[in-house]
């Protein structure tokens, strides 16, 4: 009986954090997905709109050294996310582009969750077609971009939907889901 529980522990052991990990990972990945639905696809091309949303749940604005390097020396704003499950940021470009970024999240549950979003999109009068799915080598690993393009019938432009996720654990920001203006 001793032998068995040694067994059944050791088998825990080895099993329960890969499985505690995954979980979180997958939770990490939803909570990216739904705080780009609440932000970016909420209020699209409207920052100041977002800012107002952080501001109001009480996202941490980013210091001014942080902001920049995510900003790469464009104007906007950085928000961070508090929560307790990872580490989160709304990323405002300009006055039209938003990002919502995961440090660590599953990729598959985010691509997955951002497909549902996108494919859920389409009624009379918008279209939604494939713009890029491809996977090349970035910082730290091989990222995925998966993205749409989403117009409104007769309207100047539309949106470029963009989800770029890395597996990779050394990955510099494994999520990063993108809404922004462009052109057909």
């Amino acid at each position: 009986m001793r032998l068995l529980i040694a067994m059944f522990t050791l088998l825990a052991i080895g099993v329960l954090p890969a499985f505690a990990q995954t979980s979180q990972a997958i939770q990490q990945g939803n909570f990216a997905v739904s705080l780009y639905m609440n932000t970016c696809v909420k209020f699209p091309g409207n920052n100041a709109q977002i800012s107002h949303f952080a501001k109001e749940n009480k996202y941490v604005r980013a210091d001014e050294q942080f902001s920049k390097a995510a900003l790469r020396g464009q104007s906007g704003e950085v928000w961070g996310v508090p929560n307790t499950i990872g580490q989160f940021l709304v990323v405002l470009t300009g006055d039209v582009h938003c990002s919502a970024w995961a440090r660590v999240a599953d990729a598959t549950t985010v691509n997955d969750g951002f497909e549902k979003l996108v494919k859920g999109l389409p009624r009379p009068g918008l279209t939604v077609k494939p713009h890029i799915d491809k996977v090349s080598d970035g910082v730290g690993g091989k990222y995925r971009q998966l993205g749409y393009f989403m117009q409104k019938d007769g309207a100047p432009h539309g949106w470029i939907m963009l989800s770029t996720t890395s597996e990779s654990p050394t990955a510099e920001v494994q999520v990063r889901i993108t809404m922004s203006p462009s052109k057909p």
